[in-house]
């Protein structure tokens, strides 16, 4: 009887990197394993038919999962696998930062206020994941996230070749929503670079802690009134020369440039200034002893 051989083609080396056609596999106890974390001689399934795949893995070789016999039913084994594989590869990185084997899922956020980008984990109520989930409407989203009793809190749809439409996005009603590129997805499925999203929760910095302090013209400076440190004091009132003052301290958070109605001036400056102590050491870069502000002209 002559011995099946198993499958090839568990990988594809592109210029960014190798994308492995299975992302993980499923160990008997049903933990998603990567192959560079999986054990010689232990059983492994595909997370897509079920079927047995084995580990490959050598001093070339780049560690990877392989049918052993690939079914043709197996989206996974097929020309539309790379879709798959990323969506496999985002519920995955989703369980295991949930289960604590790996961080956390991080989403590149832009702050709604000062437009700073950053990094935000994942929020903690986000406790299960789901591939291929179908929602109230029949759309079946490509993955969701689920809260301990399994409420959708956000679906993920991963682009491989067509765009969250108008059609789909109605579909999803109001359930928060972000795109992934399946190819960022497979390379990096634990960090989130949204193509697009909607309905998100507003998503601050450290803006959250800013106090905003209207830019007034005076003549030709720029000054904010009410300066906590206070570098200048005018007439018993504490002030800051923006351009001389703001820019240097290290209290500034941000500014918004932009002269917007709510406010009517040349723009807002973004201070973290009034909570906590104020400290020596920013006193002391300003020329400002404790508890005294230096006496200045306005300029």
């Amino acid at each position: 009887m002559t011995r099946e051989k198993p499958d090839t083609g568990g990988y594809v080396g592109l210029e960014s990197g190798p994308v492995l056609r299975i992302p993980y596999a499923l160990a008997e106890s049903g933990e998603c394993v990567r192959p560079r974390n999986a054990q010689r001689g232990a059983r492994y399934a595909c997370p897509e038919c079920h079927e047995r795949v084995v580990l490959r893995r050598g001093e070339i070789r780049v560690p990877h999962f392989a049918h052993y016999r690939a079914p043709e039913s197996c989206r996974l084994a097929g020309e539309g696998w790379l879709h798959v594989a990323a969506k496999h590869a985002v519920f995955a990185a989703v369980l295991n930062g949930v289960d604590g084997g790996s961080p956390r899922v991080q989403l590149f956020r832009t702050c709604d206020v000062c437009r700073e980008e950053k990094w935000q984990t994942l929020p903690p109520k986000v406790k299960k994941a789901q591939v291929e989930y179908r929602l109230p409407s029949g759309r079946v989203a490509d993955i969701a996230l689920l809260d301990a009793d399994d409420s959708v809190l956000a679906v993920v749809e991963v682009r491989y070749s067509h765009e969250v439409d108008a059609e789909k996005a109605t579909d999803l009603g109001e359930i928060p929503w972000i795109e992934l590129s399946a190819m960022d997805a497979l390379t990096r499925p634990d960090r989130w670079r949204p193509l697009a999203c909607d309905g998100l929760r507003a998503f601050h910095c450290r803006c959250k802690e800013a106090v905003r302090l209207k830019v007034v013209l005076r003549g030709y400076a720029l000054h904010v009134d009410g300066c906590p440190i206070p570098v200048r004091i005018w007439r018993g009132k504490p002030y800051a020369n923006v351009t001389d003052d703001c820019w240097q301290c290290e209290f500034l958070i941000g500014s918004i440039d932009e002269e917007t109605p709510d406010h009517g001036g040349p723009g807002t400056v973004l201070c973290g200034g009034f909570k906590g102590r104020r400290t020596m050491a920013a006193m002391a870069s300003m020329g400002v002893a404790e508890g005294k502000g230096a006496t200045r002209r306005p300029r």
